[in-house]
């Protein structure tokens, strides 16, 4: 679903090569463990998805964490995934109705999101944070794997945000 998406969107000369090629040989002979409800899941999708989480530096491997291939481990990551999770995932995201949220979540929330985004742009997350009267923060020049190229400022966020919120009631 994911690579035929990208194959019918994405401009014949903007496709990466490489992709093109998977792509045209799928589904891969074995390869059901990201599909759910019978569909197959290629590699090709999971290189896509990698490559489109990571904002331009982080492709080139600019992680606040010296040492780490976020690529590569992203994709052990994806391929690591219980049978029908990255499908159910992409569902989920294709689903998703703004108009629904508000009456959906009732605690308070933060959406972060990462200036340099190509699988849900800023501005998309400015719209979940904008339907849901949420918190929002934009870490310029970062991806869609927020966690693996800006680790620190997602904390940051995270404990700025967790340290605002009024006593639980117990």
């Amino acid at each position: 679903l994911v690579a035929e998406t990208a194959r019918r969107v994405t401009p014949p000369a903007r496709r990466p090569r490489r992709f093109a090629r998977k792509a045209a040989n799928r589904p891969e002979s074995g390869d059901s463990s990201h599909g759910g409800g019978g569909v197959h899941w290629p590699h090709a999708a999971i290189d896509m998805a990698n490559t489109w989480s990571h904002s331009p530096q982080g492709r080139l491997g600019a992680s606040d964490n010296p040492g780490i291939w976020m690529l590569g481990a992203e994709e052990r990551l994806l391929e690591r995934a219980a049978p029908g999770v990255y499908h159910a995932d992409f569902t989920a995201c294709n689903e998703c109705d703004l108009d629904q949220l508000p009456g959906l979540v009732s605690c308070p929330v933060l959406v972060i999101a990462g200036g340099s985004d190509s699988m849900t742009p800023a501005r998309s997350g400015q719209a979940v944070a904008n339907a849901l009267s949420a918190r929002y923060v934009s870490l310029p020049g970062c991806g869609h794997s927020m966690l693996a190229e800006r680790p620190n400022q997602v904390l940051n966020a995270l404990a700025e945000f967790i340290g605002q919120l009024p006593p639980a009631d117990h």
